[in-house]
């Protein structure tokens, strides 16, 4: 085989056998503002054969979330643990501009699931209670996707 034909015939096989990834959609916070450890973790709609909605902690070590897929060193969808007075950005990501799945959080003390989706592909995720609010959790606090729990 000829040099020249050599060269981008293995760029090929490389880019191929790169795995598909969802882009980051829209970047978020999760901020523990308590004094007790949270857990949350994000189940993306997998509808259709669809992975839409998976979500990654960007800044998180991957000890803190055993169980969870860890993507390029990157624990994705979780469960995690963010720690008392502690944050975590995260990015919700979708490869068809739609981010939906359930997900769910608890501390020793409260615990809740919920829901997540955008309605419209230019905008960030909406969060709701999937069930009773809890008074000391804020949804989409300062951007659309944000988690706050007081204390």
């Amino acid at each position: 085989m000829q040099k020249w034909l050599k060269t981008p015939l293995f760029i090929v096989i490389i880019l191929l056998n790169l795995p598909l990834i969802s882009y980051a959609t829209c970047k978020a916070k999760i901020s523990n503002l308590s004094n007790e450890s949270l857990i949350i973790g994000f189940i993306p709609d997998s509808t259709a054969g669809s992975d839409e909605g998976n979500v990654y902690f960007k800044n998180l070590s991957p000890s803190q979330c055993p169980g969870s897929t860890i993507d390029h060193g990157i624990p994705k969808n979780g469960p995690c643990t963010i720690p008392a007075k502690g944050s975590v950005d995260i990015d919700y990501t979708s490869s068809a501009n739609t981010i939906s799945g359930t997900g769910f959080l608890a501390t020793n003390s409260i615990g809740g699931g919920f829901v997540y989706n955008n309605s419209k592909a230019d905008t960030c995720t909406d969060l709701k209670w999937n069930g009773a609010a809890l008074t000391n959790i804020q949804f989409n606090s300062e951007n659309g996707g944000d988690i706050t729990v007081s204390e």
